[in-house]
């Protein structure tokens, strides 16, 4: 496989006697995801590097290396990505967390094809004291943005699994499902034209927002509104409308 990621000049954050190292420019590597992932990492990483900027007056600045999954993954790997969309070089950064001492990690998926899968499949590294095992513990923000009630129980669920070490074959389905709903809610089928839209019209549709306007004028996609009609009735379970329903007069006062 070609080598894709590129490391900028920078160097490892490292633990020396129990301490944490950082140094002027740590390398830091991120996923961008996919469906809404691009819109808030752009954002974030605004932020981010302002935020470093105002606390050390130019003295520290953050070297960004980006590492890909999900449909990034596909393209820019394209017949060497692997079927679940992790790349052996997105592995290799996994794996060097795990060299440098550092257990302290969160790592977050950005995998909206597959995200139950990442969540409860553990992967095992090999380290001078032995195999050591890493596990996806959370991500996807986009599907964080509607039915956030079921989306929280259902990291719960997948949570306990990888804990127990027994994944249910009907929590495997319930990831197929997620996979449905959030191609709806993404609008995968026209390249995410209506991502943000998509979001807007679940959120319009509970009573959260009074219509699906974006900043860029964004619209749904075609055909993406009969596709959200459509998860909506095969997968009521996802939905957490009653629970929007229960508090919305609450949350909507002035």
């Amino acid at each position: 496989m070609a080598g894709k990621v590129k490391i900028p000049k920078g160097e490892k954050v490292t633990i020396d006697h129990g301490k944490l190292r950082v140094p002027d420019n740590p390398i830091i590597a991120f996923i961008e995801g996919d469906g809404t992932g691009p819109d808030i990492w752009h954002a974030a990483v605004r932020v981010l590097d302002a935020a470093v900027e105002q606390a050390y007056r130019g003295k520290k600045k953050i070297a960004w290396a980006e590492v890909y999954a999900g449909d990034k993954a596909q393209a820019v790997y394209g017949a060497d990505c692997p079927p679940n969309l992790l790349p052996q070089e997105t592995l290799d950064v996994i794996r060097a967390c795990v060299d440098a001492g550092r257990d302290d990690i969160a790592i977050y998926t950005g995998n909206d094809d597959h995200i139950v899968g990442d969540l409860v499949t553990p992967y095992r590294l090999q380290t001078p004291d032995g195999p050591v095992e890493r596990r996806i513990v959370g991500g996807l923000l986009g599907h964080w943005a509607v039915w956030t009630q079921r989306a929280v129980a259902l990291l719960a669920e997948c949570h306990a699994a990888a804990r127990a070490r027994d994944v249910p074959a009907g929590l495997l389905r319930t990831g197929v499902e997620v996979t449905d709903c959030n191609a709806a809610v993404f609008d995968a089928a026209n390249a995410f034209h209506g991502c943000i839209a998509g979001i807007h019209e679940v959120l319009r549709r509970q009573g959260l927002l009074a219509s699906t306007r974006t900043l860029t004028g964004e619209t749904l996609g075609p055909g993406q509104a009969s596709e959200l009609d459509r998860v909506r009735r095969m997968y009521p379970h996802l939905l957490d409308d009653e629970f929007v329903e229960e508090h919305l007069e609450t949350w909507l006062r002035p």
